[in-house]
């Protein structure tokens, strides 16, 4: 019977057509699901990735100055102790340098007038007569931070405050802050018992230090033959 057959075929595609229907609404459903874990993740990771970003600034924000106190070797290696810098005060240059006089016991006095000047790409430190760059180790000395010689002594306060000014103004890079030292705000350094002076207008390495060290070892023997004569 053709009605029979057109009954049948009309009967075939409904139920093909919701068929359709169904799988269709299912794939939709699925796609919904994976795009919302999707948008999910990345909201979470960008939440992660904020929050961690607001962590490292305030660990920048939070991060007590230090003071450095060592030396280098011949080679350039530092082998330096770090202590904080706890105090109310600011964070200057001349109260960090007063802070590590205060800790080892060595007289860092500084000059009355611009004991700290910033300029020439750096900052220059001028020394008073009485610091202990002139006079020598102290009689009485702390023995985490002991001193034998003058020369030991130089070295280490030298050493120390140029570290201790860069890895604080200048924490990116820095060996980019040039260290310039004094004495009575534009006066070089002359230190009679080494047969040393520390020049103004160049700025302070330990190799140039070592190096001024040397010549006045090998001039030494020289001006004591021509005493002698």
């Amino acid at each position: 019977n053709p009605w029979d057959t057109i009954e049948k075929t009309e009967v075939f595609l409904m139920k093909k057509t919701r068929w359709l229907s169904l799988f269709t609404a299912g794939v939709l459903a699925l796609g919904l699901i994976l795009s919302g874990c999707s948008s999910s993740e990345g909201q979470s990771s960008q939440e992660s990735s904020s929050s961690q970003t607001e962590e490292s600034s305030q660990v920048t924000e939070t991060k007590v100055p230090t003071l450095y106190i060592g030396t280098y070797d011949s080679e350039g290696n530092g082998s330096f102790q770090e202590f904080p810098f706890v105090s109310s005060g600011e964070v200057t240059p001349e109260n960090l340098i007063a802070a590590m006089g205060e800790l080892t016991g060595w007289d860092l006095t500084l000059s009355e007038d611009d004991p700290v000047t910033t300029g020439k790409g750096g900052m220059t430190v001028s020394f008073a007569p009485e610091s202990a760059i002139f006079t020598g180790p102290p009689e009485e000395q702390k023995d985490e931070f002991h001193m034998y010689s003058s020369d030991q002594l130089c070295y280490t306060i030298f050493d120390s405050i140029q570290k201790t000014l860069r890895e604080n103004f200048s924490p990116e890079n820095p060996e980019a802050l040039d260290i310039y030292y004094c004495t009575d705000g534009s006066t070089e350094i002359e230190l009679d018992n080494l047969g040393v002076v520390v020049p103004i207008d160049e700025p302070y390495s330990h190799a140039l230090f070592e190096q001024l060290l040397m010549s006045a070892a090998i001039a030494e023997p020289d001006e004591t033959a021509s005493e002698a004569a």
